[in-house]
């Protein structure tokens, strides 16, 4: 493929505002992580906070490397294959790791549950790492494709009347990860495609991201786990959004940092 993997447009030159929001963004979302995979969150904050809160490890996790690849890693990858083979390495070293917390017995829960986003980063930095704009068919296509298979999962899962699906299969068991993939191409290149690419400016489609990516998780917990009963389209769609909170977490992270970033440089 021809092309170069890295966004497109000058290179921004970090401000001292910049730099204060990065050493925020990623340090508050590493201590955020270790503070979980300790377990001081409980002495810290009361029970539903703090349930709440490590609840979307998954999506600290995903926002951190995401965001570290997008901003570190992307400007640094030579044009043309070599690069494309980089990306693909280090999904690769995603997948091991992912793969890794997946079987490895013994693991803290809290640890093992990053798994999916780790799994969902083997796939999604490669895919980042595209030449941007892609063909018009390409981000639809993928988001579409994860659709279907996430459709037959639920319906091989054989749901009762009146009765919560439970993790039964893969594609029920890694809802996480197969949201944060549903949402790439969405959030990367149909509402935002500015994060990628430098030289796409407009920012028409942020406000409704950010609200869109907000009000899923809200609207799917308001309703409550009863809600989610059922063997109809609609408490299994809830069922899995239910399941999959973190990755509309991770990429609300995601949007919010590089608008701010976006907000804080100038380009040299």
């Amino acid at each position: 493929m021809s092309g170069s993997p890295v966004s497109v447009g000058p290179a921004p030159v970090a401000t001292e505002s910049g730099r204060r929001l990065a050493w925020i963004f990623y340090g508050g979302l590493g201590l955020a992580m270790l503070v979980i995979i300790l377990g001081l969150h409980t002495r810290v904050l009361p029970g539903a906070a703090a349930s709440t809160f490590a609840y979307n490890s998954e999506g600290y996790f995903f926002a951190f490397f995401m965001a570290a690849w997008i901003q570190f890693g992307l400007p640094r990858l030579p044009s043309g294959s070599r690069g494309l083979s980089i990306a693909a390495g280090a999904g690769v070293a995603f997948a091991a790791l992912g793969l890794a917390l997946l079987s490895i017995d013994g693991l803290r829960s809290s640890i093992a549950t990053l798994n999916e986003p780790a799994l969902a980063l083997a796939v999604l930095v490669p895919y980042a790492s595209l030449p941007r704009p892609l063909p018009r068919w390409a981000p639809l296509g993928l988001s579409l494709v994860v659709l279907i298979i996430v459709a037959i999962g639920l319906w091989a899962g054989d749901p009762q009347p009146g009765v919560q699906l439970g993790s039964v299969n893969w594609v029920i068991a890694t809802a996480e990860m197969m949201a944060l993939i549903f949402l790439a191409p969405i959030v990367l290149d149909l509402t935002c495609p500015w994060i990628l690419d430098r030289s796409r400016r407009g920012r028409a489609l942020l406000v409704p991201t950010l609200v869109g990516l907000l009000l899923v998780p809200v609207v799917v917990s308001g309703l409550g786990r009863a809600a989610r009963a059922g063997d109809t389209w609609l408490p299994l769609m809830l069922n899995y959004l239910g399941r999959s909170h973190e990755a509309f977490v991770g990429f609300l992270l995601l949007v919010a940092y590089f608008w701010l970033r976006g907000r804080t440089r100038r380009v040299g």
